[in-house]
């Protein structure tokens, strides 16, 4: 609603836990995006641009990355087209299952399809080219849900494996 009304809130994984036992540590994360893929070298200014610019997607064991048209990310904005192409890249570890990827536009599903498996290796990858319809006249904004069967056992048993990107928002 709060997109919708053209208040671009980004969201971030939190793990509020308040019982070790019940709530597991670290359930889900923020994956951010600083530009580089070496941990060690973010400053602090790299983290809280990424995590103003809702350069972020969210997972419990899934991680997620999306690339949308001339290579913008979950919080960015660029141009609005009558459609948009998203390449969605889901990754995982061999014991946990990811199966569906959901696509929604300003708040509602228009789309699922399964996660299609690539490469081989101890781990699970998944990349899907996905070709989205933007609304007519109107700003609008795209989110990725990936999501798998089953839990996350061993390490958070109950819990279910899924990805959430941050939107990408589409103006006239």
């Amino acid at each position: 609603s709060m997109l919708n009304a053209g208040k671009p809130r980004m969201c971030v994984g939190s793990s509020d836990s308040h019982g070790v036992r019940t709530v597991p540590i670290g359930y889900p994360r923020s994956y951010m995006f600083v530009g580089y893929d070496t941990p060690a070298t973010a400053t602090d200014a790299d983290v809280r641009d990424s995590i103003l610019n809702g350069r972020i997607t969210i997972g419990g064991g899934l991680f997620m990355t999306v690339t949308g048209p001339a290579g913008v990310t979950p919080g960015d904005t660029t141009a609005k087209t009558a459609t948009a192409d998203f390449t969605v890249n889901v990754a995982c570890p061999s014991w946990v299952a990811a199966d569906t990827l959901e696509i929604i536009v300003n708040g509602e599903t228009v789309g699922t399809e399964p996660l299609l498996p690539i490469g081989a290796g101890p781990g699970k990858a998944f990349s899907n080219l996905v070709t989205v319809t933007l609304p007519a006249g109107q700003r609008a904004w795209v989110v990725f849900h990936a999501k798998g069967t089953g839990d996350l056992t061993p390490l958070h048993p109950g819990k279910e494996p899924f990805a959430v990107s941050n939107p990408v928002f589409f103006e006239e």
